[in-house]
């Protein structure tokens, strides 16, 4: 979503805002690491503080750049897969259970009969 060239955005439900500049740099950081690089997908009342910090704070579009490098960065990497088994063992420590371990068999002497 580009981020637009005055302080007002006129959405297409016709909705609009002006100068909600209540947004920190710190704060649009928070809301990219929560929702991702894509504005279009935030919730409404964020979008809104971001796009207008964005309009205001040439400063504050580099954390949108950042993201976005990461992004292409990561997009750019094979897949790590995880071990077989991986998910079981960690539900099963997490509830209580414990991990499987390797136990060795103990002889077992047969009942002599009489």
């Amino acid at each position: 979503m580009p981020v637009p060239e005055h302080s007002e955005t006129v959405y297409a439900q016709g909705e609009t805002f002006g100068n909600e500049t209540d947004m920190k740099r710190s704060e649009l950081r928070e809301a990219v690491d929560r929702h991702g690089e894509d504005l279009s997908t935030w919730p409404l009342s964020e979008r809104h503080e971001a796009i207008a910090l964005l309009a205001n704070d040439p400063d504050a579009r580099s954390v949108l750049d950042e993201a976005r490098a990461m992004r292409a960065l990561i997009a750019g990497q094979a897949p790590i897969r995880a071990p077989v088994g991986l998910a079981d063992r960690i539900v099963k420590a997490a509830i209580g259970g414990s991990a499987p371990t390797t136990t060795r068999a103990r002889p077992v002497k047969a009942a002599v009969s009489s």
